[in-house]
């Protein structure tokens, strides 16, 4: 029986993957689509757009065997990627379990909640908060897990489970992958662990967009923890001040090697070959005199005391001649170019990769409606998120959903009966002018019909025909008038548009009170411009 402790799953990515010969990742495949299809496809666990649903109860009726499946294909995503790559393109379109495993990216665990079952839970099931004790949390600390988006919706998720699962991401050496997060409808979650939450979301999930909290037990004190998140994150003095990123500017010191090129291509000399302050260029120099052979001539100290290394060297010198690739001012230049491009390029992963950085985090949406606990006091604070200019202003997917001020109700019904009504109108003035290209269509086809020289058809046919013209001509009439009563009402609407009463005037308009309407519409993480 196909067992997976194979010992590649202990190395690194380097020699030792290399080490596998074809025969030996043919058989990893062959063993992984036999587990996939046995114990998730064939279970109905895997959905085409990537999702591996254990909903609606599915985790608590999943067996162990399941579930440590789920985890092997999700904790080893990418490594596994790597072995069932293809070798060509009609490779790839033969091997479509390598793009089944590169396509998971959703876990869906939702209303996996057991407390609120009436009868007992059978013999083989478990407490729908204990999969933080499985190998789930192995998924959330593993560095080749590719997941972007974990549902956790109505799972009877308590404190002290959130605190355990932020535990195992603070033991990543670099962000996890996942943008999108949901811990809502879990009553039993509180502010107790709201500040271990934010800030393994500073330091180890600066990819997450979206955060989902609704319905759960947080107050004003949350808010004031996400307001310090932001403030901690994007302010000026903590950007300015973050010793992690000044470290990565010193290791990446492109600046001098740029500087250097420029003042090349500027004299078209090398002439400076030593002596430079900064010791990465002083020894890339030397990298350079040693691939074109020209140690002798300008590091002549470097040399041993074999006088024929410059002998050699020089003979070195005519085969690089002889293959067009001499010592030249040009070589070198290309030579500070490809490196530059090198170092911008580890820069960048380093940005990407490093925990603990400041301006790192993508959080642009936060979902804190239903929380009857957060007050004025709170929403105020979340504005100031805005205010300060944590959130940048011209950041249209920035949104934090809140209930809003919940003090007159009739105002309230009022103001949503207008927007019901505002928005019925559109969509009559929308449906009728569809009616109204319809019936123009149909009127064109029947002049058509009356002025074509058909002589078979009667003048009774042509009178019927021509009355139903002018009917359908009447009707026309009457549905354009209609609409032009329907675009002055939504005109007068968007120059008299009532006020929300559950709003504060000096609100951000990205400080949501209309959540329904963005929970119907929100954009999905997958479709973020900035999407990893």
């Amino acid at each position: 029986k196909y067992r997976h402790t194979l010992w590649l799953y202990a190395c690194d990515l380097g020699d030792e993957r290399q080490a596998l010969d074809e025969e030996t990742r043919t058989l990893v495949q062959c063993g992984d689509e036999q587990l996939f299809y046995t114990h998730i496809m064939d279970e109905q666990l895997y959905k085409e757009n990537g999702t591996i649903h254990l909903c609606n109860g599915g985790f608590l009726r999943a067996s162990s065997l399941q579930l440590r499946a789920i985890s092997y294909f999700l904790m080893f995503q990418h490594k596994l990627q790597h072995i069932y790559t293809p070798h060509s393109v009609d490779d790839l379109e033969e091997n479509s379990f390598f793009l089944v495993v590169t396509n998971l990216t959703h876990l869906n665990i939702a209303n996996n909640d057991d407390t609120r079952r009436s009868s007992k839970p059978e013999a083989d099931t478990r407490s729908s908060s204990s999969f933080v004790g499985l190998s789930f949390l192995r998924i959330l600390s593993s560095e080749f897990s590719q997941l972007l988006a974990l549902e956790l919706t109505q799972c009877g998720l308590t404190d002290s489970d959130v605190e355990q699962m932020c535990s195992a991401w603070c033991t990543r050496q670099s962000h996890s992958s996942l943008q999108s997060l949901s811990l809502a409808e879990n009553a039993c979650i509180t502010d107790d662990c709201m500040a271990v939450l934010f800030t393994t979301v500073a330091n180890y999930l600066g990819n997450l967009l979206c955060l989902m909290l609704h319905e759960t037990g947080i107050t004003d004190k949350t808010c004031e923890l996400i307001f310090k998140f932001y403030k901690a994150q994007f302010s000026s003095k903590m950007v300015k001040h973050d010793a992690i990123a000044k470290d990565i500017d010193r290791r990446y010191n492109i600046e001098n090697f740029e500087r250097e090129l420029q003042r090349m291509k500027t004299t078209q000399s090398t002439l400076k070959w030593q002596h430079h302050k900064d010791e990465e260029l002083e020894q890339f120099m030397l990298e350079i005199a040693d691939d074109f052979g020209v140690i002798h001539e300008y590091y002549p100290h470097r040399m041993d005391a074999n006088s024929a290394d410059a002998t050699w060297e020089q003979c070195y010198q005519k085969i690089l001649q002889r293959h067009n690739l001499a010592f030249s001012a040009e070589m070198v230049m290309d030579a500070f170019e490809r490196k530059i491009q090198c170092m911008r390029y580890e820069k960048e992963q380093a940005l990407e990769r490093t925990p603990f950085l400041k301006k790192r985090s993508k959080l642009k949406q936060l979902r804190l409606h239903l929380n009857a606990s957060i007050t004025g006091v709170g929403f105020n604070v979340l504005n100031d998120i805005f205010k300060k200019g944590y959130l940048h202003k011209k950041d249209a997917a920035a949104a934090i959903l809140i209930d809003g001020y919940v003090e007159d109700v009739h105002a309230m019904h009022h103001y949503q009966q207008w927007l019901a009504e505002t928005a019925q109108r559109q969509r009559e003035f929308e449906s009728l002018g569809e009616v109204v290209r319809r019936m123009e269509h149909n009127i064109k086809d029947m002049k058509e019909k009356l002025v074509s020289a058909d002589k078979k058809r009667s003048s009774e046919q042509k009178t019927s025909l021509s009355a139903k013209c002018r009917h359908l001509q009447s009707e026309k009439e009457k549905l354009i008038n209609k609409r032009f009563e329907l675009h002055d009402l939504i005109e007068t609407a968007k120059t008299n548009q009532l006020s929300d009463p559950k709003r504060d005037r000096n609100w951000d308009k990205r400080l949501l009170t209309t959540w329904s309407n963005v929970w119907d519409n929100w954009t999905d993480p997958m479709e973020y411009e900035n999407v990893i």
